[in-house]
Parts: structure tokens; C-alpha cells; sequence
């Protein structure tokens, strides 16, 4: 199977006010098996948290996808250079490739 074939599993959890905006960038790139939670944050930061930079926030937005490889990629891509979430504290994303689906 190419890489292009395989379904990729993608969350994105971002602030809420950021919403829109990936939703937008998600249905433009092709993405449309969308689900979108939003979240509430109970962590509690901690001395660690304060030397590893974390700060709280408790208003996300939690959106997971169904895509091909391809379009996943893509999105990660955006997700860097336009919502910038390779800054800390702005939001993440991890994808988990799919092998097999069960109903």
C-alpha cells in the first residue's frame, strides 16, 4: 500500500478561538470526516509545568479527522507555518496511522 493510501487518525487541540480558522484550513486542504469537541483543561501546572514553560488554559477545542496520508501531512504543515504551533503554548497535534477499521 503507498503512503498516499493510508488513513491517518489526526487530533488537533487548540484555544477555542482558534476553532474557525482549522476547521476553515481543514475543509480547504479536503479533510471532511471532522469531529470537533470542545475541551476543558484540569491540569494542574505545578513546579514542573512552571520550568517547562506550560501555562493553563482550560478553554479548548479538541478536532479530530479520518484523512488519507497525504492531506494529513498537509495539514500538519499549516498547522506549523500558519497557526504556528511550533511556538509552546499555542496548541498540538499527533496523528496515529490507521491499519484497520472495525464496526
Amino acid at each position: 500500500m503507498d503512503n498516499d493510501d493510508r488513513l491517518i487518525f489526526t487530533v488537533v487541540i487548540a484555544g477555542r478561538k482558534q476553532q474557525d480558522a482549522i476547521l476553515k484550513a481543514m475543509l480547504d486542504l479536503g479533510i471532511r470526516m471532522i469531529n470537533s469537541r470542545y475541551g476543558h483543561g484540569t491540569a494542574n501546572v505545578g513546579v514542573l509545568g512552571n520550568v517547562l514553560g506550560f501555562i493553563p488554559e482550560h478553554r479548548k477545542v479538541v478536532i479530530a479527522a479520518l484523512s488519507k496520508y497525504d492531506k494529513s501531512a498537509a495539514l500538519l504543515k499549516v498547522l506549523r507555518e500558519e497557526f504556528h504551533f511550533d511556538v509552546p503554548n499555542t496548541g498540538m497535534a499527533f496523528t496515529v496511522p490507521v491499519e484497520k477499521l472495525s464496526f
